[in-house]
């Protein structure tokens, strides 16, 4: 019957630009956590000697694999928030590697009975919020989304409207410009407006014009208009995640942001290999799992995650540590 025939299209689709997000999430993430704090001036030289193999993911996929879950279990906005808190809860006790100051605190508080996080403009709302766009049934559904994920570690305005501008992006094609004037807070749009102004110009300039030199910040103002920037400037997610790594700084989340934005438009040319296989079925299997509403599948038991997060903990920090003194 024509019916259930676009019915499975409708399903198939869905399933692949939910899997685009988390993979493209993963893939950013991977490519970028090994030239984390590094210059655009240092990572060029060191991508032009080699490129180091992706082999591990940080808090940045960690983090959308959880609101993805999350998303699995419900769709209410007032469950899903109460889902946010439990597993947000959970994943901290497990110690995660590489997890933010922001985070850090707003973890602690829920751990103590809080249901929401602290006053920060992090990027862990920024960062995770890109498969709530593609999910959501309408943009009330998604603001509505959108707000309960990122309260629940972070309340300033400023991470609530990087976050919706994340999903945004991931769920429309908007311009630069027509991204800028959906923000809702002045420091956004404004930062937005002036990335989009100089959109078509070399990195270089870009960089230039607005402050990054020495790299892009741990700041949302800062990397979701970075972010936005890479996603936009190529329908390659592969080239998207190469132009956010190359602007420096904060190169995983960077990344991870631009590659999840990237993925959701293109998922069919996401590439092959970059990400750590266990991680490749587990973010397949969220996706499924999200759009034929069953439960998320368990990735690592609790008694073996805190080990494997410690040694994971360690790896990392001798990657970027290693990076930051030879810049490989």
């Amino acid at each position: 019957m024509p019916g259930t025939h676009l019915a499975r299209r409708l399903l198939v689709m869905d399933i692949e630009r939910i899997r685009g997000v988390l993979l493209g999430t993963a893939l950013g993430d991977a490519a970028g956590l090994p030239f984390e704090g590094l210059s655009p001036q240092r990572i060029a030289r060191a991508q032009s000697r080699r490129r180091p193999r992706p082999w591990l993911v940080s808090d940045d996929t960690e983090q959308t694999a959880i609101v993805a879950a999350a998303l699995a279990t419900t769709l209410d906005e007032t469950m899903f928030g109460a889902e946010m808190v439990r597993r947000m809860r959970r994943w901290f006790l497990l110690l995660p590697p590489a997890i933010g100051w922001g985070t850090l605190r707003a973890c602690i508080k829920l751990c103590f009975g809080a249901r929401s996080g602290v006053r920060s403009a992090g990027n862990a709302a920024a960062m995770r919020a890109a498969v709530i766009g593609v999910v959501a049934r309408d943009e009330a559904h998604l603001d509505a989304l959108v707000r309960s994920a990122t309260l629940v570690t972070h309340t300033d305005p400023r991470a609530l409207d990087a976050a919706r501008a994340v999903a945004l992006a991931a769920r429309t094609r908007a311009s630069l410009s027509e991204l800028a004037t959906a923000c809702m807070t002045a420091e956004l749009r404004s930062a937005v407006a002036r990335v989009a102004s100089v959109a078509d110009a070399p990195l270089a300039e870009v960089a230039r014009h607005m402050a990054w030199e020495r790299g892009v910040g741990a700041y949302c103002v800062d990397t979701v208009p970075a972010a936005l920037l890479a996603a936009r400037s190529s329908e390659d997610p592969a080239v998207a995640i190469d132009t956010a790594i190359r602007l420096g700084g904060d190169t995983d989340t960077t990344a991870a942001i631009a590659g999840a934005i990237a993925g959701s438009h293109a998922p069919g040319r996401l590439p092959g290999s970059g990400i750590p296989t266990g991680w490749r079925v587990y973010l397949s299997e969220l996706a499924c799992a999200i759009v034929q509403r069953r439960p998320p599948p368990r990735r690592i038991h609790p008694l073996i995650a805190v080990p494997r997060n410690v040694g994971v903990g360690l790896a990392m920090a001798a990657v970027i540590l290693r990076a930051r003194l030879t810049g490989w």
